[in-house]
């Protein structure tokens, strides 16, 4: 039973990943073709989320 709960939380955390790089490209305007990776797409919003001042 465990291991198929593992395994479905897995999952689940993989599709909200998923659904959130999806966001973030949208909000950033960007499209397939501009070829970012997920680990560039999170150092842009990262950076671009910090509070200034």
């Amino acid at each position: 039973m465990f291991v198929r709960n593992m395994r479905t939380t897995k999952t689940i955390a993989h599709k909200l990943q998923t659904f959130i790089n999806w966001c973030l490209r949208r909000i950033e305007g960007l499209r397939w073709y501009n070829r970012v990776t997920n680990e560039e797409l999170l150092e842009r919003t990262r950076d671009s989320s910090e509070p200034r001042g």
